[in-house]
């Protein structure tokens, strides 16, 4: 009589006995069995810390069978090495989850599973399939606090910056009939200019809102229509303006677009950003502040635009070959009436060309609203220059052109100071797109 079956090998009377050899069916000795971890997993005095168990799949096999297979130069161990190499993929997968509440550490390829849990469903990977993994990793950070403020501008703007990182600025439905005084008489518009925006088609004027957007040639212009007809309330109606320039100088001490130069080196003083003005800190000297972006020396038919405040007299330059040679319009404030000359600067000396006189006056220290029409005639090979002050044409001429392409730029002379609130450059011919009512 055996006890083989009891546990741990014990006799019923205390005594300790020895388990006989179990046999299979046909009497072939088994091999005995052992007390093991059934899951494999050992604990290890090595540093965990980076949370990485690789467990060993050979493990999970009863201890017993791991010994004989280990008589038979591990067979198994070596089966199992394929089945392994997944098993550790996936534990891997398993083990960064954690990440996945944190967006800055999870890993690309976990992104789409996170886009749906933010809002972001299948129905609209037409747009977050166009994203790169770093603007879909901020698209899906901010939507929560996205989605709860929907159709509001902010959060347009929000978005697109995110996700295409351009400079953009937005002119509701409101903006425009109070900036093209339809409707109430008697506002001041300081120095917001009219003529930069336009209803896309006339009486409908309701619920159009003008998003302008600076393309410098690597905008994403379908995703910018398809993000803006997710975002708008149902009933508004989008135009949508391509610029080749935009700074509103929102940012304080932003003054990337721009570079700068003094005749007094001694003197002069770098361009300041703050509380939305760009301004020189000193008057002392003579001071340009110049577009420093490459597409500049391409702008060769163009509207520019200024919103401006000269306290004593005040430069806006158009087709800066370099810092000293441009075309120059020259605003003088004066009693009863101010000038506004055209002329050329080479080699930092202003020659007139032409002047206009300003009937109604230019308020000193007082934003005003100053736009250029820079056309090259193809025929005569000479440059048309078109000036609005206050959306007034003040200015009409043809200029034999010295500087046939350039960027911008403003400054002032020596004693003289200069304020700008917002520069725009919109190339012609105008490049726009419409999204319609109710249109994804």
């Amino acid at each position: 009589m055996t006890f083989g079956h009891l546990p741990f090998g014990h006799h019923p009377f205390g005594h300790s006995v020895s388990i006989p050899q179990i046999m299979d069916l046909a009497f072939n000795p088994i091999a005995n069995p052992s007390i093991g971890q059934m899951l494999g997993f050992v604990e290890s005095d090595e540093d965990v810390s980076n949370e990485s168990y690789n467990l060993d799949m050979y493990n999970f096999i009863l201890q017993s069978i791991r010994e004989e297979d280990k008589k038979y130069t591990l067979f198994l161990k070596r089966y199992l090495q394929g089945p392994q190499s997944v098993w550790e993929t996936i534990q891997s997968k398993i083990f960064k989850l954690k990440n996945l509440w944190d967006i800055t550490k999870v890993d690309e390829e976990w992104l789409p599973f996170l886009r749906p849990i933010v809002g972001w469903s299948s129905d609209l990977d037409y747009i977050t399939d166009q994203l790169e993994t770093d603007q879909l990793r901020r698209v899906i950070a901010s939507s929560v606090a996205l989605w709860k403020s929907r159709g509001n501008e902010d959060s347009l703007i929000d978005l697109l910056s995110l996700s295409t990182g351009a400079r953009m600025r937005i002119w509701n439905w409101f903006d425009f009939r109070w900036v093209l005084d339809e409707t109430i008489t008697g506002e001041e518009h300081d120095g917001l200019d009219s003529w930069m925006i336009d209803l896309p088609i006339d009486g409908v004027e309701e619920y159009w809102s003008n998003l302008r957007i600076v393309d410098d040639g690597s905008l994403n212009k379908q995703l910018v229509k398809d993000i803006v007809g997710l975002m708008r309330a149902s009933s508004e109606r989008f135009q949508i303006v391509y610029l080749a320039l935009l700074d509103l100088f929102e940012v304080d001490d932003d003054a990337s677009q721009w570079y700068d130069t003094f005749e007094d080196s001694s003197t002069g003083a770098a361009l300041s950003v703050e509380n939305g003005e760009a301004s020189f800190s000193t008057i002392a000297a003579k001071e340009t502040a110049m577009v420093a972006s490459e597409l500049a020396l391409g702008w060769d038919n163009y509207v520019a635009y200024w919103r401006v405040k000269p306290s004593v007299g005040a430069d806006l330059h158009f087709y800066c070959s370099d810092l000293e040679n441009s075309f120059t319009l020259r605003i003088t404030p004066a009693t009863p009436n101010g000038t506004v000359e055209i002329g050329e600067t080479v080699l930092g000396v202003f020659s007139n060309l032409y002047t206009a006189q300003i009937a109604e006056g230019i308020e000193d220290e007082q934003y005003h609203a100053v736009r250029a029409a820079i056309t090259s005639n193809t025929i005569t090979g000479n440059i048309s220059v078109v000036v609005y002050f206050n959306n007034v044409e003040i200015l009409n001429e043809e200029i034999t052109p010295t500087f046939v392409s350039g960027g911008i730029g403003f400054g002032h002379e020596i004693n003289q100071t200069i304020s700008i609130s917002e520069v725009e450059v919109l190339r012609l011919p105008a490049n726009n797109d419409i999204v319609n009512i109710n249109t994804a």
